[in-house]
């Protein structure tokens, strides 16, 4: 198992517009499916723990060397994959401070690659009303940057991600992110 769950973190990792392997768009919910498939057959807490010790390992090789775009781009496409899979390990990786520091960073980029996988990044990694409370605390200006975007690809990953902030307080007024009326606003 070893050799092939890093093969398919390896995968996970790519991205059609920088691929050391022949993948399409589609290539990400596929391993995403068959990462929690595995997680999911894994009925011993042990062999959780080991699945989950082999993903931070890869992770935390990937996030050596972080100041590399190239790496940046990896770290991301590997988070969004688990963030659409085995969502517990995807947020467990993706709340750490210096993951939202690389996102914003790259967002705030003039590489429009690097705008896309940060905005994508964003709108995965806001699944619970803390996280995009943090989020917009210190990504709402990137975030209207990014949908000010020429490259429509951009713009509509980030009018997502301020869409999916704005709505994580749910029906419940006490925690909502934005004012009222703000997500309609932004529909126009």
């Amino acid at each position: 198992m070893n050799y092939r769950l890093l093969s398919l973190l390896d995968v996970s990792a790519q991205s059609p517009e920088q691929a050391e392997y022949p993948v399409s768009h589609e290539t990400r919910q596929h391993l995403a499916i068959c990462l929690t498939k595995l997680h999911d057959d894994m009925v011993f807490d042990t062999k959780r723990v080991i699945f989950k010790d082999k993903i931070d390992l890869y992770f935390n090789n990937l996030m050596s060397r972080n100041n590399e775009r190239e790496y940046q781009i990896k770290i991301s496409n590997l988070l969004c994959t688990l963030l659409q899979g085995p969502v517990d390990l995807g947020v467990s990786l993706v709340t750490n401070d210096q993951i939202t520091a690389m996102m914003l960073h790259m967002a705030a980029s003039e590489d429009l690659i690097l705008q896309a996988v940060a905005a994508e990044l964003i709108v995965l990694s806001v699944v619970k009303h803390e996280r995009a409370s943090s989020m917009l605390k210190n990504g709402k200006p990137i975030l209207y940057k990014l949908f000010n975007s020429e490259d429509p690809n951009v713009k509509v990953r980030a009018l997502v991600g301020l869409c999916k902030c704005a709505s994580a307080g749910g029906d419940d007024l006490a925690k909502s992110t934005m004012q009222e009326g703000a997500s309609l606003k932004l529909a126009q």
